[in-house]
């Protein structure tokens, strides 16, 4: 051992008690005279390699809990596992490794989400939640769980399942916050709100640490949006927005606000949370993608989340739209156009254009539209159905108004 380890163990030996110790063991220990020069050069090193590590080392720790924080196989494994059991497979596939992702990112992202909005989970919560848990826990089906990526159950109970019981509590208490802010939410929607907008703060406020984990795991995360809808907003409450598609403004004048709520069964209406904040008003017609729509039983409308959402004519706006008001005659020609048109549902025919004109006929009234396929599509007010035109009526249906548009 060289002079320089020896010094070095020496000086090091004193280094628990805290940095003045530092000093006081390389300056004051012993007097000037008795140090060598071979001694002396050591010791002025150490000294110099704690004052650095005293700068460098909380950044060091700082880095590593932050790694700890996004980086946990043992809890992305067992998700894995959770999926082989699904699919019966023995064989870790992409499908189970994309799968797993998404539940891993909710739990990381469940937990970034609570910090900002400064929930916690105190040591009772944990400690209760657990007890509950040791009642539900089947011993053997977790242990069929875990061997399917060779996890043990010592590792579960350590890195694994203080994880799950964490997530459960925040969620819950998520869930609570978002029912008090918007009134009009399903509990039973709150769940999956509080997963998205988990994700999409870790993707915001973490956005490095997101790609690191996809690199880590090997899979991509698609955005798997729905395909957007177009319509009426017809209520705001809070940060939720009543949708209703293929109507607008001038339908909702028609409509109590009883009927706005209680349209037939098929017409697709819901409250929609709006989770980029953008801003609209009532009797803006919109664009929105809609995804994780959630219906509960005696309730005529649904809990959904816009994945996207873009205002194409604003409520000032709608009297722009032409009215075509016909009489008598005018009107047998147009139930003539009409007879043997195939009547949909709306759930089977996406519309995410703006109304071209609405059209009244006795006591019935329709809006109008045309798709990208420049196809017209008709929808009677506050009726489920819609109406595909073909090419051929369409240009039938366009040459007997192009004289109303016309005045």
């Amino acid at each position: 051992m060289n002079d320089f380890k020896k010094a070095l163990i020496k000086v090091a030996g004193d280094l628990s008690e805290s940095e003045k110790a530092v000093k006081n063991a390389v300056l004051y220990k012993k007097s000037k005279k008795k140090y060598s020069k071979i001694i002396i050069i050591p010791a002025f090193l150490v000294v110099l390699f704690f004052t650095v590590a005293l700068l460098l080392v909380p950044n060091e720790v700082e880095q590593r809990q932050a790694d700890n924080m996004f980086y946990n196989d043992y809890l992305y494994d067992y998700f894995v596992a959770i999926e082989m059991m699904t699919t019966s497979e023995d064989e870790i596939t992409q499908f189970h490794k994309e799968a797993a992702f998404t539940k891993y990112i909710r739990i990381i992202g469940v937990e970034q989400l609570a910090k900002g909005y400064q929930v916690e989970v105190s040591k009772q919560e944990m400690s209760e939640r657990k007890i509950l848990s040791d009642q539900i826990m089947n011993k053997q089906q977790l242990q069929q769980v875990l061997s399917k990526v060779n996890l043990t159950f010592e590792q579960y109970e350590q890195y694994v399942r203080p994880k799950l019981i964490k997530n459960y509590v925040l969620v819950e208490k998520l869930n609570k916050i978002w029912l008090k802010e918007n009134p009009s939410m399903f509990s039973e929607f709150a769940a999956g709100y509080t997963e998205q907008l988990a994700k999409r703060y870790l993707q915001e406020h973490f956005e490095e640490q997101y790609f690191a984990i996809q690199k880590r795991y090997n899979v991509t995360d698609e955005n798997r949006m729905s395909v957007p809808k177009s319509g009426v907003i017809a209520a705001i409450e809070g940060n939720m927005l009543f949708f209703i598609q293929n109507s607008t403004f001038e339908e909702l004048q028609v409509l109590s606000e009883e009927e706005k709520f209680r349209l037939e069964e098929g017409k697709i209406k819901s409250w929609i949370v709006n989770i980029d904040e953008i801003p609209v008003e009532i009797g803006d017609y919109v664009k929105v993608s809609i995804g994780g729509v959630g219906w509960i039983d005696g309730e005529n409308t649904a809990n959904a989340m816009s994945e996207g959402l873009e205002v194409i004519l604003p409520v000032e706006e709608s009297s722009t739209i032409p009215k075509i008001k016909l009489e008598q005659i005018a009107g047998a020609q147009w139930n003539e156009l009409l007879n043997g048109v195939s009547w949909e549902s709306q759930d089977f025919v996406h519309n995410f254009s703006k109304p071209m004109f609405i059209l009244e006929e006795g006591e019935k009234k329709y809006t109008i539209f045309k798709n990208d396929y420049k196809n017209l599509l008709i929808v009677p007010y506050g009726e489920a159905k819609i109406a595909k035109v073909t090419q051929g009526r369409t240009e039938k249906i366009e040459e007997f108004i192009q004289p109303y548009l016309a005045k």
